[in-house]
C-alpha cells in the first residue's frame, strides 16, 4: 500500500529549499528510503515526490490524472512565455502536434552534414597536448549547431552573440526560481534581476529572427515551419524557439561532456569506441547512415543520459490524482526525479558505474508518456555526430577532478578541463 511520508528538517518560508539548492542530488536520492511517495516543501507549498518506476509511469503516462506545469510556467514565463514545455492538457497536445513536422526523422537527416561540418571544424581547432575547456567547447558547439540547423545559417552575428551571452545566465537561475516560493520570484533581488534581464535580451534576439523570416518568407528552417506550416503567431514562435534552445543546447552539451569524461576515465571502453569509429567511419564523412551504424557509441550516449539526467521535474494536478491508495486533490504539486529513478539499484544494478552494455528499459533518459521529449530524435543524432567527431580524432584525459553540478535542469560536469592527445 502506498503511504505518504514527510521529509524532516523543513525550514520556515523556504521549506526544503536549502538542501534542494545546495545538495540536490544527495537530497533526492535520500527520498527513496522514505517510501513510494514523499512529501517535501517548496517554500510553504507541499510537493509529493514519487520515487518508484510504477508510480512515475502512472504520473507521466496520464494514468494518475491530468497535469499542468502552471508553477513551472510562472517561474519561467519571462523567458519562455507559453512554450510547449510549460503547457498542459489539450493545449499541450495541440502544440505538440504542430511542432512534430519540424522534428521528423527526414528533416533531422537533412541536417546531419551541417552538424558534422560544425563538429569537425570545432575539434580541428584543438591543439595536441593542450588543455581544453571541454564543457565550454561543447556548449558553444551545441549552441552553434542548433542555431544553424534550426534557425538558419544566416543568423546575424549580433543575434548569435546575444544568445551566447544571455542563455547561460538564464539557465543558471532556473532551478532557484523553480524551487523557491512564488512570492520570492517577484522580489527585486540580484538573482531575479539577472534572470529577467537575460530573458528580455534573449526574447528580443529571437524576435529579430522571427521578424526577418516573416519578411523574407518560407525557408527550410524551424522558424519557417512554425510560422508558415504550423501557423503560430510571431510571439508564439518566439516562445517555442526559446524553449527549444533551452532544451536543445543544455542537455546535449552536458551529455557529451559526460561521455568525454567517462571515456577518459575508462581507456578500455574508449578503445572499443575508437575501434567502432575506425571500422564504420575511417577517414570518411560522418553521415546519417554511418551514425546509425554506431551501436556502441549510441549505447555510450544513452548511458550518459541514464547516469546524468534531469534531476527533478515538477507538475501540478489539473484533476484529482490517483496514486493507488493515495489520492491528491487538484492543484497539488507532484514531482518526479529521473536522477533518483536512474540510480535505483533495483532497476539499474551498480547505478554509479558507467556501463553502456547494461540493458536500459524504455526511454527513461528522456521524458516518457505524454511529455516525451519531441526533440529526442534530433538530440540523439546530434550527440552521436559530435561524439564521433571528437572521439575519432582525440583521446581526452581529465586534467583535474570533476563533480556533478545542477546548473539548469540537467546534471552537468563542473569545470570539465581535459588534456587532448591526438590519436
Amino acid at each position: 500500500m502506498n503511504t505518504v511520508s514527510t521529509m524532516p528538517h523543513r525550514l520556515p518560508v523556504i521549506g526544503h529549499g536549502l538542501p534542494l539548492l545546495r545538495r540536490p542530488l544527495p537530497f533526492v536520492l535520500s527520498l527513496r528510503d522514505r517510501g513510494g511517495i514523499v512529501r517535501i516543501h517548496l517554500g510553504g507549498t507541499p510537493a509529493y515526490v514519487v520515487t518508484t518506476p510504477a508510480l512515475t509511469h502512472r504520473v507521466l503516462s496520464g494514468a494518475a490524472g491530468d497535469f499542468t506545469r502552471d508553477d513551472v510556467a510562472d517561474a519561467v514565463r519571462a523567458l519562455c512565455g507559453r512554450a510547449l514545455a510549460t503547457l498542459g492538457g489539450a493545449e499541450h497536445r495541440q502544440r505538440r502536434r504542430l511542432l512534430a513536422p519540424a522534428l521528423r526523422t527526414a528533416r533531422v537527416r537533412q541536417h546531419v552534414p551541417t552538424m558534422a561540418d560544425l563538429a569537425e571544424r570545432r575539434v580541428r581547432s584543438w591543439t595536441d597536448g593542450a588543455r581544453v575547456a571541454v564543457d565550454a567547447e561543447l556548449f558553444e558547439l551545441s549552441l552553434t549547431t542548433l542555431t544553424t540547423t534550426l534557425l538558419g545559417a544566416d543568423l546575424a552575428p549580433a543575434v548569435a552573440a546575444e544568445i551566447r551571452r544571455s542563455l547561460p545566465v538564464a539557465l543558471a537561475e532556473i532551478p532557484r526560481r523553480l524551487l523557491l516560493p512564488r512570492r520570492l520570484r517577484q522580489l527585486p533581488t540580484p538573482a531575479n534581476r539577472r534572470f529577467v534581464a537575460a530573458a528580455f535580451r534573449l526574447r528580443r534576439a529571437f524576435r529579430s529572427v522571427v521578424a526577418q523570416r516573416r519578411l523574407v518568407g518560407p525557408g527550410g528552417d524551424l522558424v519557417s515551419v512554425l510560422l508558415f506550416e504550423a501557423g503560430l503567431s510571431d510571439e508564439e514562435t518566439v516562445d517555442e524557439l526559446v524553449g527549444l534552445v533551452i532544451a536543445g543546447v543544455d542537455t546535449p552539451a552536458a551529455a557529451i561532456g559526460w561521455v568525454c569524461h567517462e571515456l577518459g576515465e575508462n581507456p578500455r571502453l574508449e578503445a572499443r569506441v575508437h575501434d567502432e569509429l575506425d571500422t564504420v567511419l575511417g577517414d570518411g564523412p560522418i553521415t546519417a547512415d554511418s551514425v546509425a551504424a554506431l551501436p556502441l557509441t549510441g549505447r555510450v550516449i544513452t548511458e550518459a543520459l541514464r547516469k546524468y539526467p534531469a534531476w527533478i521535474n515538477l507538475l501540478q494536478a489539473a484533476t484529482e490524482v490517483d496514486l493507488g491508495a493515495v489520492r491528491l486533490p487538484p492543484g497539488t504539486t507532484v514531482a518526479v526525479s529521473p536522477y533518483l529513478l536512474h540510480h535505483d539499484p533495483a532497476r539499474f544494478p551498480r547505478p554509479a558505474e558507467f556501463d553502456p552494455d547494461r540493458s536500459l528499459a524504455g526511454s527513461l533518459p528522456f521524458s516518457t508518456g505524454t511529455r516525451r521529449c519531441p526533440g529526442e530524435g534530433f538530440a540523439l543524432v546530434q550527440m552521436a555526430v559530435q561524439v564521433a567527431a571528437v572521439a575519432r580524432r582525440w583521446r581526452l584525459r581529465p586534467a583535474g577532478p570533476v563533480r556533478p553540478a545542477t546548473s539548469g535542469v540537467v546534471v552537468h560536469p563542473d569545470r570539465l578541463t581535459m588534456t587532448a592527445r591526438r590519436r
